[in-house]
């Protein structure tokens, strides 16, 4: 996307609060005309002084006291304005970007790891805040000030209006040859930051292996590389940043040195008055903080420039199809010359034709790595086919919006929520007591069921990888959709809970049934409608049991020992 898209899209954040930001503008005004009462009044009581003016002195030190009362209210409600506004745009910037990581297909969420995605939030955001939206909002309140400032600076002596003028442009100009090289500096702390996270999140989660194997030293080692080089890199952004910081800020000085010579000039010949020149140098000093921070949040907001890149094309990404229809009752699951292959592997299926009926019963079996995980991916709509076609009631799947409202699908690896077992169950939709407890006898929860459902939480920790599985039969049950997807059901549960819920599953009388399994009751295969026979990718032999057993195929020959003394019978 150009950059300049890029621009108009991160501003449309700023655009959203215009109104706040209206206020912040007129706020700003009001401060910034205040400072510059202040200064009149400084100026005012030293010429009084000089002058004798007892009069003039007393009203001046009334309207500086009550300058410095209403500059500290209006500054106070600024401070809150910004607060509210970077709250807001906090908010807005942060649930677009998890908009669009559930936007995403399955190959583009999967490009970055979990640690990389929550850096966008911790580290990536952090810079576009810090760097962006806030040097913007500092720009703006800056400039405002620099502006009435060298108003009354040109009512005082044009001569010097003109000369600071002059400098503060040169000052500004800085950024622009110094702010390249943060912006690559801060792009390799964002990735550096990547790398030690993902570092961390490893050694959190394998935590229990480095034990059992003795190899805490290793695994040190290789933290501390990965940290060396996070905090290597953010030695050079921090000291980068703080060397122009010092170019600008001797910048500043050399300012504040020429307009101290030009205006002592002028006092020595009559041209200013004392009070004058403390008003110019107070208004000298007003500015100086301004203009620093002003050509500073120019180099920053270049310096991110990168990291912005970053966010906005993650905000603007879209998935190559925006036209869907919308359809709740399941007929049928059509294959065609379905292929699919893995950019990071070598695995791929082939060819692939099959037809899924409603309310029939689907076996899937075969040898680990033979793509049967991955075919009933596909039908659960996480990987999307390479080429051949994918329908859904006779239409592409890539149109139907609410694929999770006919498909459900439990995974090998059932994913548990930091939370109640309830809100695990229910994964947070509305469903009435006895639905959920129909569910939980259903997948033989009950002796969870007394775990206080309402209240219980840290489950990750707790349950056993047979009650994982049954949380996600629970969930699916629950959901109550035409379709649904199993795979390897059975992989961790004991042999009689094993059985009890096949022949439950094999059961259900208006639901559509496709299980991925290594082994099965032999009783429930007699049920299938179909069953499935995967190897290298491809579908090699499919039928019902009896079709199976009289070709003496794959079938037969893989899965004869398993089940040999039924076939004999």
């Amino acid at each position: 996307m150009p950059n300049f898209y890029m621009e108009v899209y991160m501003k449309k954040y700023l655009n959203s609060q215009k109104l706040r930001i209206l206020y912040i503008v007129i706020l700003s005004i009001v401060t910034s005309l205040c400072s510059i009462f202040i200064v009149r009044n400084i100026q005012k009581i030293v010429d009084s002084m000089i002058n004798r003016d007892s009069l003039t002195f007393k009203q001046s030190i009334w309207f500086l006291v009550i300058s410095f009362i209403i500059n500290f209210i209006l500054t106070y409600l600024l401070v809150i304005s910004n607060a509210n506004l970077k709250k807001n745009i906090h908010k807005s910037i942060k649930r677009d970007i998890i908009k669009s990581f559930f936007k995403m297909e399955h190959k583009d969420f999967m490009k970055s790891s979990s640690s990389q995605k929550i850096n966008v939030f911790e580290t990536d955001l952090n810079i576009i805040d810090n760097q962006y939206f806030e040097n913007i909002l500092n720009l703006l309140k800056n400039s405002l000030l620099i502006c009435f400032c060298l108003v009354y600076l040109m009512k005082l002596n044009i001569k010097m209006a003109f000369i600071m003028i002059f400098s503060s442009f040169v000052i500004l100009l800085l950024p622009v040859f110094l702010g390249k090289n943060i912006d690559e500096l801060s792009a390799k702390y964002s990735k550096n930051k990547d790398k030690f996270l993902e570092k961390i999140k490893d050694v959190f989660e394998s935590m229990d292996l480095i034990h059992t194997y003795g190899i805490e030293s290793k695994i040190l080692k290789q933290f501390d590389a990965s940290l060396e080089e996070l905090e290597r890199s953010l030695y050079l952004f921090n000291t980068s940043l703080g060397l122009y910081s010092q170019i600008i800020g001797l910048g500043n000085y050399i300012i504040i040195a020429i307009s101290f010579s030009l205006g002592g000039y002028f006092v020595i010949n009559g041209k200013l008055t004392v009070g004058g020149l403390i008003a110019i140098t107070q208004i000298i000093n007003m500015m100086m903080g301004p203009i620093g921070e002003s050509t500073t949040a120019i180099m920053e907001i270049k310096g991110a420039s990168k990291i912005k890149d970053k966010i906005t094309n993650l905000l603007t990404y879209t998935k190559a199809n925006d036209f869907y229809i919308t359809e709740n009752t399941f007929d049928s699951i059509k294959l065609d010359n379905m292929c699919y292959k893995n950019d990071d592997s070598e695995f791929s299926l082939n060819n692939i034709n099959l037809k899924i009926e409603k309310n029939k019963k689907y076996v899937i079996l075969g040898h680990s790595g033979s793509g049967k995980s991955t075919l009933l991916k596909i039908l659960a709509n996480i990987l999307s086919n390479t080429s051949g076609n994918l329908y859904l009631n006779e239409s592409e799947y890539s149109i139907h919006k609410n694929i999770s409202q006919m498909i459900s699908f439990v995974s090998q690896e059932t994913f548990i929520f930091n939370d109640t077992l309830k809100n695990n169950i229910t994964l947070y939709n509305e469903y009435s007591d006895e639905e959920i407890n129909k569910a939980i006898e259903f997948s033989l929860l009950e002796n969870l069921k007394d775990r206080k459902i309402q209240q219980e939480s840290n489950l990750q920790d707790i349950l056993s990888g047979g009650e994982r599985k049954k949380i996600g039969l629970a969930r699916a049950i629950l959901n109550d959709t035409d379709v649904i997807l199993l795979d390897e059901l059975n992989s961790s549960l004991d042999s009689t809970s094993s059985k009890i819920l096949e022949d439950r599953i094999f059961d259900l009388k208006d639901k559509t049934i496709v299980m991925v399994t290594h082994k099965i009751n032999y009783h429930n295969l007699v049920k299938a409608d179909e069953i499935i026979c995967m190897d290298d990718g491809e579908i090699v032999e499919n039928g019902n049991l009896e079709e199976l057993l009289e070709k003496q195929g794959y079938f037969y020959r893989n899965f004869g020992e398993l089940y040999g003394k039924y076939f004999r019978d």
